[in-house]
């Protein structure tokens, strides 16, 4: 990709060696100017601008050769927010342009008035035209944002992308009054009620592409045309493989190599993580935004069904009922052996990591650097572009993630060694880096088809099984130290784990843990016997997958039950009859994740009655995907 050198400098970017305030001053000017109405933009562009004493709606389009389609009147606009299914992720698409006078600027928004609230509005057009956007030809912005009060975009987080160009204005058919510069930029944005950026993305990029080729922005059936498309095309994306469609987790082991692991361990301690991209002009990657938003939630896709418990990510203040599914301290007492969801709800995934106190802003811009410095939160996933974030100590940062380099800057003192891998970690990570570096090689040489343990899907199934074996240690360690009582010698009878199998993942890591909101929250709602389902043992450390443990550890447990209730007198049963009926389904389905990334010496210790079933359940949760 050419850089376009030639083009003017961005009088928005920041300068890093400037103070906050400084910064903040020059940020004055935003599309909210008390003496200019930015709704009134696209009016403005051939009549002066007006002072207004209350905020009106967002206009409709201009009329135009093709506007005649679009909605215009208060009663199409409600009958189209009535017509929005439920399930319908589909929010509004909307023409994000940079004002040469007043900054970003929404200038379009299809459904019209879905957009009306005015901090929304303010805020929307720096996170889809990021700083820096004039040093690239194409790229893309995933953004989340707290819903507007007014209810017209729901009542949870509000997820974006966008997809900045920016042309020539020399090549424009029709140049407006307010284009007095060389270039002009603008930004396609989809809002969202859920993170499919994956099936949008392609879509947004050769719309936006489309649109831009007109070299006519009056000209807006087209993004209406768009909007209408996607509405039927986003019923069937809402499934957790389509979520994972977005994300690679190869790139980001690649990246990160080993430190992969250490991103996820102060993911699991829920600090305070900045990532941080930035590169001088002549070195600058292609799509740098969208790069930096990928390695994050590439990232947070290791937590089982995490992407589809976002609901309350976009600011410190929204309160989450994520981990309380269940009211007081009781745990989950039912599940579907079928559902893959309810399996791992049952296992207490996913983690309420961005519950109140904590949020996750895969691209933050300077205009919402004050939400780091509120004292309501406590913890975030942040990205950035800008190295103001970096250079200023009030922001409390924990660690700053560099995506160019592939390091990490402790701002913490203590919290390296805390996270440090252990031995066991590091030989377990040897395993995952080498796989994918061989791959990666592979695919580089034009290799042959790609394998169940070349893809995602293998990498993301090993890093569960490191989360599960990390809280089995915990329950079971617990376990141990305060259990009592007839259930616990049942339950350890003819096991012989460690003494403490929560210390391969490292001592001061779990304690630590142990004191997250996250965790206390995952502890009161998940069965005290959890490691009768999943080994408490270091994935490195035992010789088998995971699927093989747990349908070996089913088996083991039923058998003792068995003999347990034999011995006196009576029918075999578990304490638990709801963990009975689903153990085995939940053991087959990962045993079918196993068994694909085994070879084939080693999956026929699984019997073929828990293969049958691992099959159906493993692929059918993912077909929609493929």
């Amino acid at each position: 990709m050419s850089h376009l050198n030639s083009f003017d400098q961005d009088p928005w970017a920041s300068d890093p060696r400037a103070s906050l305030s400084e910064l903040q001053s020059k940020l004055t000017p935003t599309p909210f100017h008390q003496d200019v109405n930015p709704f009134e933009y696209e009016h403005s562009q051939h009549t002066p601008h007006t002072k207004h004493a209350t905020l009106p709606s967002l206009p409709s389009p201009l009329p135009g050769p093709s506007s005649h389609s679009t909605r215009s009147t208060s009663d199409d606009i409600s009958a189209a927010q009535s017509q929005r299914s439920e399930n319908d992720p589909l929010l509004a698409t909307l023409l994000i342009d940079f004002h040469h006078n007043l900054g970003p600027i929404i200038e379009f928004c299809h459904p019209p008035n879905t957009v009306t609230d005015s901090e929304f509005a303010r805020l929307l057009p720096f996170l889809a035209l990021p700083d820096g956007a004039h040093m690239t030809q194409e790229d893309f912005s995933y953004f989340h944002l707290k819903p507007p009060e007014d209810g017209k975009l729901g009542k949870s987080t509000v997820f974006g992308i966008s997809c900045n160009r920016q042309l020539k204005a020399s090549e424009l058919i029709e140049r407006d009054s307010h284009v007095t510069r060389s270039i002009v930029q603008k930004a396609i944005v989809v809002l969202t009620t859920k993170p499919v950026f994956g099936p949008i993305r392609d879509k947004l990029g050769v719309i936006t592409r489309a649109f831009f080729h007109q070299r006519n922005f009056s000209e807006r059936q087209l993004l209406v045309q768009f909007h209408q498309s996607l509405e039927h095309s986003l019923l069937d994306y809402t499934n957790q493989a389509v979520l994972n469609t977005g994300t690679n987790l190869h790139e980001l082991v690649l990246k990160f190599k080993h430190k992969t692991l250490t991103l996820l361990k102060l993911l699991l301690l829920q600090k305070r993580i900045l990532f941080f991209g930035y590169r001088p002009l002549s070195k600058h990657p292609e799509y740098p935004v969208e790069r930096l938003c990928n390695f994050q939630y590439s990232l947070i896709s290791l937590i089982p069904n995490l992407l589809h418990a976002l609901a309350h990510a976009a600011s410190p203040d929204i309160p989450t009922t994520l981990g309380r599914r269940v009211s007081g301290n009781t745990t989950t007492g039912s599940m579907r052996t079928t559902d893959r969801d309810s399996l791992l709800e049952y296992a207490g995934m996913p983690l309420d990591l961005f519950g109140k106190g904590s949020f996750f802003q895969p691209y933050m811009p300077l205009q919402q650097i004050e939400m780091l410095m509120d004292a309501r939160t406590n913890a975030f996933l942040a990205g950035t572009t800008n190295a103001v974030f970096t250079q200023q100590k009030n922001l409390k940062l924990d660690v700053v993630v560099d995506i160019d380099n592939g390091t990490l800057e402790w701002h913490s003192p203590g919290l390296e060694k805390l996270v440090a891998p252990t031995s066991q970690d590091r030989k377990w990570m040897d395993e995952v880096v080498a796989s994918v570096t061989a791959t990666h090689h592979r695919q580089n040489m034009g290799g042959g088809p790609v394998s169940f343990v070349d893809s995602d899907d293998w990498l993301r199934a090993k890093f569960e099984d490191y989360i599960c074996s990390a809280l089995a240690s915990i329950k079971y360690v617990d376990y141990v130290k305060y259990g009592t009582g007839n259930n616990k010698k049942d339950s350890l009878v003819g096991m012989s784990y460690e003494k403490n199998p929560s210390q391969a993942f490292g001592e001061g890591f779990v304690n630590v843990m142990r004191t997250s909101t996250a965790f206390i929250d995952w502890n009161m709602r998940t069965d005290v016997a959890l490691f009768d389902l999943i080994e408490p043992r270091h994935p490195h450390m035992s010789g088998n997958g995971l699927g093989l443990r747990l349908s070996e550890g089913v088996s083991d447990m039923h058998d003792r039950r068995s003999a347990s209730a034999g011995a006196n007198g009576s029918s075999p049963t578990t304490p638990n009859a709801s963990v009975k009926s689903t153990l085995g389904g939940f053991g087959a389905y990962i045993a079918g994740k196993a068994r694909n990334s085994m070879p084939a010496s080693r999956s026929t210790s699984v019997n073929g009655s828990v293969n049958d079933e691992a099959e159906s359940a493993w692929q059918s949760p993912f077909s929609a995907g493929k």
